[in-house]
């Protein structure tokens, strides 16, 4: 008698069973874990964003946002994104038994990201006093500005630390060490403030977490370094990065182009609101931010377990397993929680007038609008690691020049008159709706051209900085 296949042999089986096996994926159980610590984190930075909103009140609350938005825009302009190359590359010198390269690649993401951080330094200090001026509307506070940029500087070595963890598969050690910064900066902002403190408490708070984050995931990344490819990443020469340092310094230029031309969207927004309505409206917007914000801490998790695995499966030309993964993780995963998203639309009137206070009811629509935004966005989360494992950067930077040069002009035209209702509008259109389906084509062309016209998979998948994926 022949035994038929099981369903997950043959890719069969239904929704349901593909659900099923969802769930009990290591997949499931890894970011399961860094979820969970994420998700306790948020929900510990939400509640403290509710009693400082109720403390403070929507004018002071959105000066200290505004505060923190300046120096994290210009961090923002510079960043390199050297967590994407750094997953890619690791994920690939790891698959060849190259550890020189692995500790060569690991000390060029550091020295990238340090640099970067210093320079931020030096530029807010330029522009701190017309910021304050500007923007913040609040020019005695120039000099924080120019602290709180400082605690940048241990916080921007920890992309490339999560990214060693992410390739070595650390989830749990990850989801303490953000579990904890997230507590010493939830008790360092209430007790601040509680003690009256104020705007200074926030700014304050929120630095012990960066620091703690950063200096924290530094040291266990290094440890894991030296147990894994054996050696100190600080003294590997870069020469070992022969033949491959230009294609990743063109991943790196391109990641680097694409994320400031991000941060017009995801940094711009409250500063141009700020310098277009003032802080109160600055304030409201803050508020639906934070409240969506928890959608992003459980997603950012799904995406840091996900990039690995489909790294991995491109640099090996298996593209049977990343179009497997693909599948298991959109209908499994990212499409259920996109859809859970959508169902806290309806409830936002009710929890901002009885929760945070009436005051805030002006941030009821801004916040509805977030949470459409948020639930498009996990239902596509798959897109971004996807991209980063094909090395298709060069689509990733024309998709988000274009994004993104459309929403800064919704955000001028409607800052204004609509305040944080019509920032929150314009990034549902044009970054949840457009950007998404732009998003879904593209990756449906570059799929069909991994595979031979037969339907199999190719031997050979190519990047598009160079070289081969």
């Amino acid at each position: 008698m022949t035994i038929p296949p099981r369903p997950e042999d043959t890719g069969g089986g239904g929704l349901v069973d593909t659900l099923r096996r969802g769930i009990r994926s290591r997949f499931a159980k890894d970011a399961g874990v860094l979820a969970g610590g994420q998700l306790l984190a948020s929900v510990a930075a939400f509640a403290q964003g509710l009693v400082v909103a109720r403390v403070l009140g929507p004018k002071e609350y959105g000066v200290a946002l505004l505060i923190i938005s300046v120096p994290t825009m210009m961090f923002s302009l510079l960043d390199a994104r050297t967590s994407a190359a750094a997953v890619k590359y690791l994920t690939e010198f790891d698959s060849e038994g190259t550890p020189d390269r692995v500790r060569a690649m690991t000390r060029l993401g550091y020295s990238v990201d340090l640099g970067i951080a210093v320079l931020t330094l030096g530029l807010v200090a330029l522009v701190s006093s017309l910021a304050a001026a500007k923007v913040v509307h609040a020019e005695e506070y120039a000099g924080l500005i120019v602290i709180y940029s400082t605690a940048l500087i241990p916080k921007s070595l920890s992309g490339t630390s999560q990214s060693v963890l992410s390739v070595c598969g650390r989830f749990q050690a990850m989801a303490v060490i953000q579990l904890v910064a997230k507590a010493v900066g939830v008790v360092a902002v209430l007790g601040l403030v509680l003690t009256g403190w104020g705007i200074e408490g926030v700014i304050y708070g929120r630095m012990a977490e960066l620091v703690v984050i950063g200096l924290t995931l530094l040291v266990v990344a290094s440890q894991t370094v030296r147990r894994k490819w054996g050696g100190n990443w600080l003294l590997a020469p870069f020469r070992a990065l022969r033949g491959k340092l230009r294609e990743i310094l063109r991943f790196l230029a391109f990641t680097n182009l694409t994320e400031l031309v991000n941060v017009l969207s995801k940094q711009a927004d409250m500063n141009l609101l700020g310098y277009f309505a003032g802080p109160t409206e600055a304030g409201f917007y803050g508020l639906a931010k934070r409240m969506t914000g928890v959608v992003g801490m459980v997603v950012q998790p799904l995406e840091s377990v996900l990039y690995p695995r489909l790294a991995k499966s491109w640099a090996e030309g298996d593209a049977a397993a990343l179009r497997r993964t693909l599948k298991k993780y959109a209908l499994g995963m990212s499409v259920p929680l996109g859809a859970a998203v959508l169902m806290a639309i309806p409830l936002c009137w009710l929890f901002i007038h009885y929760i945070v206070g009436a005051e805030y009811d002006p941030a009821v629509p801004a916040a509805q609008l977030m949470f459409a935004l948020m639930g498009t966005w996990v239902a596509t989360s798959w897109q971004r690691p996807l991209f980063h494992a094909m090395g298709a950067v060069r689509y990733l930077l024309l998709a988000a020049t274009v994004t993104n040069v459309l929403s800064v002009i919704g955000f001028c035209l409607f800052a204004g008159p609509a305040g944080a209702t019509g920032v929150a509008a314009t990034r549902f259109l044009i970054g949840g709706l457009f950007f998404q389906i732009l998003g879904l084509f593209y990756a449906r062309k570059r799929l069909r051209e991994s595979h031979t016209p037969d339907g199999t998979a190719t031997g050979t998948m190519t990047t598009d900085v160079g070289g081969s994926g």
